[in-house]
């Protein structure tokens, strides 16, 4: 039996979500930046998007969204 490999998807940070995480005190933004790269791993975590955003989606931590 084949031992199945882990599927990864990449993380794609915009400039301004890089600016605004700078201003976080450092529990904070390493919180939301473990949050965020549990997604590589389980891209279905979150609430689906719809309209214009639709097959994206969305995880809130505390006071920050990431899509």
């Amino acid at each position: 039996m084949k031992k199945q490999r882990k599927k990864y998807y990449q993380i794609k940070w915009k400039k301004s979500a890089v600016k605004s995480a700078k201003s976080f005190s450092r529990p904070k933004r390493e919180k939301i930046i473990k949050a965020v790269e549990e997604l590589r791993e389980n891209p279905h975590k979150g609430k689906s998007l719809s309209g214009g955003l639709k097959g994206l989606r969305k995880i809130r931590m505390s006071s920050f969204r990431s899509l």
